[in-house]
């Protein structure tokens, strides 16, 4: 972003009174991500997770509305000249291409991250891709999902540094590690010409409820500029 002369800014949890997400979104420079999906790309992430409970995210806590839950958004630089990632030459949405952003931002840099060694994420869309106004700009492409991922819950045994952003799950749980878990998620989808930029507005959660509340109250509000 700051190489293409603008800014993304999302609110975080504070914007609202419950205690629901983390204060502010962070931001993650990937790496990793050309070698994960075979094809040079840059790829920034903005993210946010659950709010603190009990000295852990509510990330961990299964009976909430944000329980592995996650919002942000992926800006993605294609290293080909010739390629806006995905859409194709007509415009159109190429869906496995968008899943391969979020399947390796949910298998490598979140399960992996707390020791989930066989994390394995499949989407599933509602509908085909509808066309939206959003943020003031024209021509976004929504896709609806459910998601079938793996859940963070699982018993200590080693110490992993992504525990210092999420604290650690809670000593008591007594069931397997990394059960499966169904999520429903929310993408919002736009190549912006004037920056050579996809970018990728995105919520995930255990309900569309939740979703659809922080579309509403929190995504919504995302302003992008220069």
């Amino acid at each position: 972003m700051k190489q293409k002369n603008f800014t993304i800014h999302i609110p975080g949890g504070s914007i609202t009174k419950e205690k629901d997400w983390y204060p502010f979104v962070m931001t993650f420079h990937d790496k990793t991500i050309s070698s994960s999906i075979g094809e040079e790309i840059n790829l920034t992430i903005l993210y946010n997770f659950g709010a603190f409970e009990k000295g852990r995210s509510l990330f961990y806590k299964k009976d909430s509305d944000y329980f592995n839950a996650f919002y942000g958004a992926y800006v993605i630089e294609s290293k080909d000249n010739n390629r806006k990632y995905g859409f194709n030459e007509k415009g159109e949405l190429i869906e496995k291409e968008i899943m391969k952003i979020s399947s390796h931002d949910i298998e490598t840099l979140v399960l992996k991250s707390i020791g989930c060694r066989n994390a394995k994420v499949t989407f599933h869309p509602i509908s085909p891709p509808r066309k939206a106004n959003y943020l003031s700009y024209k021509n976004w492409l929504i896709v609806d999902s459910t998601i079938i991922s793996k859940s963070p819950l699982h018993h200590v045994k080693n110490f992993y540094p992504a525990y210092i952003q999420y604290g650690k799950p809670p000593k008591n749980y007594k069931g397997k590690d990394f059960l499966p878990t169904h999520l429903y998620g929310r993408m919002y989808c736009r190549y912006f010409e004037e920056y050579d930029v996809t970018i990728l507005l995105y919520i995930l959660g255990p309900n569309s409820e939740m979703v659809d509340k922080t579309d509403h109250e929190i995504l919504s509000k995302t302003v992008i500029k220069k």
